[in-house]
């Protein structure tokens, strides 16, 4: 792992989130009532993540001791605690309004924006018949810890962040490497395990396993509100919608209707945040609908394509391939891919990374993947039909970069499924062989058709795997 990620996570593991003072108010008074209305007590402690956190950890904390399931909605959190401990939850968290402007603006900004995504994603759960749609809801709502950890603790580094995207036109992953030598991303993903977070949460923060419905779900929730609250009539929003209608088996002006309702109802529960929410876009004048001679399909296509190139990092590049190198079998096989495919993503520029493995019903599905926030890809699965592309790729370890000039020969090979969630037409794989046996196999792309692969990054691609495949053969314990 990151060794600076590292040392962040250690020195951030204790930090409260802020309790905000209207839902501390509205709670305190609830559990004064004779009867209590318990569904009420829910709602507030949903509304407010530094409550709902703090009584979250202080719970899995004791869960995770005596090695019992953990506790993953705020309804079996409250049954759970009782009253007097809740009564006790606002005095061991700082207030919200003690901090500066600027802090207070862009966490109530995340706060209204992962609400309104849990929210969402709870009422699909619903309609989807979900054993647990709380859970669902706590899980999309954790996704802001990481952020909001990081506003609390040190805000002039986020401001930075922000500055960079805005004025000089850097990508988010890179700002954030610059500012802070990690990725948000990462760093939720570490305070996850430390705070003993739900399971299906930590699982949400994995884009590989979007072939789950229940993360499928968290995921595309969390890319509407984002979308929501730019534009809800733009190619990206309804490709988004159109997704949801397909996982709701519903038709698309339903699945419409559904999500229009629910953001509103969203803004109306977190109303008490004064600041514009997705909803009041939705009475923004709408997008010319698609005809029949518009080509739709080609305008969501590229609307979803990423925007920019990764550079190569020839530093970070030395760095992963030197780690590689000095793996004596006392390492875990997950940690030895993972430093493969940082590799690829941050050394060589490689937009979106896969390992995969081969199924026993004959797919090769994603086991880790890197660069990628498009759920649809995510949910990354190949069938392997006779005479198939990618079942040449896994008869040897040798690596093929299909491209201008092979093209017409591999891509009618390639399942149509599969090709639909490209968006590129070139890209780099290898099977993966540790010890003469097919292990996996890696997968990379720029995800962009406008942002090139070059001969020099498909040798040090094939370098990459190369040593990954040394460093398993020298022994390893396997984690699958």
């Amino acid at each position: 792992m990151n060794a600076t990620l590292i040392k962040w996570v250690n020195s951030l593991q204790s930090i409260e989130l802020p309790a905000i003072t209207h839902n501390i108010k509205v709670l305190k008074n609830l559990i004064v009532r004779e009867t209590i209305p318990m569904d009420q007590v829910d709602r507030v402690l949903e509304k407010d993540i530094g409550l709902a956190l703090r009584l979250i950890r202080q719970l899995n904390k004791i869960q995770h001791q005596h090695g019992r399931d953990d506790i993953d909605s705020i309804p079996q959190a409250r049954m759970f605690s009782g009253l007097d401990k809740l009564s006790l939850l606002p005095q061991k968290l700082p207030s919200l309004e003690k901090c500066d402007n600027r802090v207070v603006l862009n966490y109530l900004t995340i706060l209204k924006r992962y609400y309104h995504a849990a929210v969402q994603a709870r009422q699909w759960a619903i309609r989807r018949q979900d054993p647990d749609p709380n859970a669902i809801f706590l899980a999309t709502l954790l996704h802001c810890v990481g952020e909001l950890a990081l506003w609390i603790k040190v805000p002039e580094k986020m401001v930075n962040i922000q500055k960079r995207i805005v004025t000089n036109d850097t990508e988010p992953e890179e700002a954030q490497y610059l500012e802070l030598g990690f990725l948000i991303d990462e760093f939720t993903k570490e305070l996850a395990k430390v705070w003993h977070l739900p399971i299906i949460f930590q699982r949400s923060l994995y884009p590989e396993n979007a072939s789950d419905s229940r993360i499928y779900t968290i995921m595309l929730a969390i890319e509407l509100s984002h979308s929501g609250e730019v534009d809800w009539y733009s190619p990206e929003t309804r490709e988004i919608e159109t997704r949801l209608a397909k996982l709701m088996r519903l038709e698309t002006g339903e699945t419409v209707a559904m999500i229009h309702t629910t953001a509103a109802i969203a803004a109306i529960e977190s109303n008490y945040i004064r600041l514009p929410h997705a909803a009041n876009r939705l009475l923004l004048p709408a997008y010319p609908i698609a005809t029949e001679e518009t080509n739709d399909s080609e305008e969501t296509q590229s609307s979803r394509q990423v925007s920019f190139c990764l550079a190569p990092r020839r530093p970070l590049l030395l760095r992963y391939l030197k780690q590689l190198k000095q793996h004596r079998g006392e390492r875990l096989f997950k940690e030895i891919i993972q430093s493969a495919m940082l590799a690829m993503h941050d050394g060589l520029g490689l937009n979106r990374v896969v390992y995969g493995v081969v199924t026993s019903d004959h797919y090769i599905k994603a086991r880790s993947i890197v660069g990628s926030d498009d759920p649809d890809f995510n949910r990354f699965s190949i069938e392997l039909p006779p005479k198939s592309f990618f079942r040449q790729v896994l008869q040897r370890p040798v690596p093929i970069w299909l491209n201008q000039n092979n093209y017409a020969r591999y891509w009618p090979r390639i399942p149509p499924k599969f090709r639909q969630k490209l968006e590129v037409k070139s890209f780099y794989v290898m099977a993966l062989y540790v010890n003469d046996k097919l292990c996996g196999v890696f997968y990379a792309d720029r995800a962009n058709p406008h942002c090139h692969l070059d001969e020099r990054s498909f040798k040090l691609f094939k370098r990459v795997v190369a040593e990954t495949a040394n460093a398993l053969e020298r022994g390893y314990r396997k984690v699958q």
